[in-house]
């Protein structure tokens, strides 16, 4: 069966790899003057995207970019940490299409969270922050444990936001987010335990 975005359409393996390659260029253009280590980084992304696309079969296309999710999203997290609202910006969007696209391997969500994270202390595009939590615990079991009660505290934190409009957005991801963790109880009911979360997280 082929696979389906989160928006349930079937995804086009190629297609991904053009959206990966544009998000990439992209970062690599805006880092070229002041983040040099992350302009080499993300041009070795594209290398390296470019060899998956190349020399795997159209058919396993999309579980290989899955399985190198980890190396390819590494660009996009460097991104994040520049704390530079227009890197930034790209990164998240990038981030929220790998989402989107179903190319996050759960091995990758940790390190996506900790950004997140990171961005919410620093009050850096919050907005945007939410518009990808949301997504990525609503995506299968991506994040768990400790990761999933970080994405619940982020949204908690930004309800005390001093923009009007991020904490309206960070009141309704709360009750998403909620949402979603009890829906997830009701499906693992009789499967296997729930983790307990312990606070506070460092």
């Amino acid at each position: 069966m082929a696979s389906t975005s989160a928006d349930g359409f079937p995804i086009d393996a190629n297609q991904v790899v053009e959206v990966l390659l544009n998000e990439l260029r992209a970062l690599s253009t805006e880092s070229r003057r002041k983040h040099e280590k992350l302009k080499n980084v993300a041009e070795s992304t594209i290398v390296l995207v470019r060899n998956i696309a190349t020399n795997t079969p159209p058919e396993i296309l999309h579980p290989n970019l899955i399985n190198k999710s980890v190396d390819i999203v590494q660009p996009f997290l460097l991104g994040c940490s520049t704390k530079n609202p227009r890197i930034v910006q790209i990164s998240l969007q990038a981030i929220q299409k790998a989402l989107q696209y179903r190319i996050v391997h759960k091995n990758a969500a940790p390190g996506i969270v900790d950004q997140l994270w990171q961005l919410a202390e620093a009050e850096c595009e919050e907005l945007r922050i939410l518009q990808t939590i949301t997504p990525f615990v609503s995506s299968e079991l991506l994040v768990t444990g400790s990761s999933l009660a970080k994405c619940i505290l982020i949204a908690i934190k930004l309800n005390f936001s001093k923009d009007p409009s991020v904490i309206n957005a960070a009141s309704a991801a709360v009750r998403q987010l909620f949402s979603c963790v009890f829906e997830r109880v009701v499906q693992e009911d009789g499967i296997k335990s729930v983790p307990i979360l312990s606070f506070p997280l460092s």
